[in-house]
């Protein structure tokens, strides 16, 4: 398995179904060697909070000072989902920045979807 040397940086841009922050989805987390280094992690799964092992689907790395969040899944150790959350300093398309109302990014961005079932921003 190829090694990934990499920090994480929250200026990077996001890149919808490509990655952010230095993660890319469909790597294997345990490509990542350098992320874990002096960084404060929180594990969970959605199914089993209290013990991520449990759960046979998905593990969530939650890197705090980084405002990222990864999801794994547990059997191949792939990523399938990572979030930037509040205090993330890149944007996605150059315009959108974490936090920004959702009717400024439609307005920015013609093309964007906003699900109101699951009060998501699609591309």
């Amino acid at each position: 398995m190829e090694r990934l040397e990499i920090e994480i940086d929250i200026r990077l841009p996001i890149v919808p179904n490509h990655g952010l922050g230095g993660f890319e989805v469909g790597k294997n987390i345990g490509q990542y060697d350098l992320i874990w280094e002096g960084k404060e992690v929180d594990i969970f799964s959605g199914f089993h909070p209290e013990d991520y092992r449990l759960s046979n689907f998905d593990a969530w790395y939650t890197f705090r000072r980084e405002h990222v969040q990864v999801g794994v899944d547990v059997m191949t150790g792939r990523i399938f989902q990572i979030r930037a959350m509040k205090g993330y300093l890149g944007s996605l398309f150059g315009k959108i920045q974490i936090g920004m109302k959702a009717q400024e990014a439609l307005e920015l961005v013609p093309g964007l979807y906003y699900d109101e079932n699951d009060e998501v921003i699609y591309c």
